[in-house]
């Protein structure tokens, strides 16, 4: 097997290693959202959602520029502290203002766009469009056996240890094999780097029209999927359940 292709499988590997947690987490959350104090409005679940993706917004402004600076392997260990510090903090919150405040670890939640920055690197023009598309492989994955563990770990322990666990999974997998597995590909000058400021990404977006129209479609596509999700799960729990741990089981 060639030196790039080992890269790419391996690259896999991690990928699907991090969308396991995340979808450990994903089915979770709502769980835990529910299993608080005082039971939180959809209300309030909205504006914990939107203060996280604001920070997430804020987040790829500055890691943008770390990836042309250092290279996307040290946004890979950075988000996979940050983001495993942001799943083991949801097993503690236990009320609006916990769950609201940890979202701005979501500041570092950028795994999937440097994994994406990292093959970009890493495979030729030609190559990149079916490298991209073999991620899609262990993200499948993920979906299948993310939420079992998850939910198979709730029922033998408790919700909130279940959720801990994947915070720690997380950290003692991602991390080791991003530091130890992946070479480094590539890093840009700092002083290239420098031309390229927070402030000039406005005048980027008004000049480019191609850049306008992915980021509107992406807007419309995203916008009204998070929102789904939220509500749905929320409706779904609260019409069938008479508590958190009813809907796990």
């Amino acid at each position: 097997m060639e030196k790039k292709q080992q890269i790419v499988m391996m690259l896999c590997v991690i990928y699907g290693i991090w969308h396991l947690a995340t979808q450990w987490t994903s089915t979770l959350i709502s769980f835990l959202q529910w299993d608080t104090k005082t039971v939180m409005t959809i209300v309030q679940l909205g504006y914990i959602q939107s203060f996280g993706s604001f920070c997430n917004a804020i987040g790829a402004f500055f890691f943008g520029q770390l990836i042309d600076s250092t290279g996307p392997k040290t946004i890979f260990i950075v988000s996979t502290v940050l983001t495993s510090l942001y799943y083991m903090g949801l097993s503690f919150a236990r009320d609006f203002y916990s769950f609201f405040f940890l979202q701005l670890l979501r500041f570092g939640y950028h795994f999937d766009a440097a994994a994406e920055m990292y093959l970009a690197t890493a495979t030729t023009e030609r190559e990149r469009t079916q490298a991209l598309m073999t991620l899609n492989v262990p993200q499948a994955v993920a979906l299948f056996f993310g939420p079992l563990i998850a939910a198979k770990i709730a029922i033998s322990t408790t919700l909130r240890t279940s959720q801990m666990l994947s915070g720690v999974f997380v950290l003692f997998t991602v991390a080791p094999m991003v530091w130890w597995l992946l070479p480094n590909t590539h890093s840009v000058p700092r002083l290239a780097s420098a031309r390229l400021r927070p402030q000039e990404y406005w005048p980027m977006v008004t000049r480019n029209s191609a850049l306008r129209e992915a980021l509107l479609l992406r807007a419309l596509i995203v916008g009204p999927y998070v929102a789904f999700e939220l509500i749905s799960r929320q409706f779904l729990m609260r019409a069938y359940a008479q508590g958190p741990y009813d809907t796990a089981l």
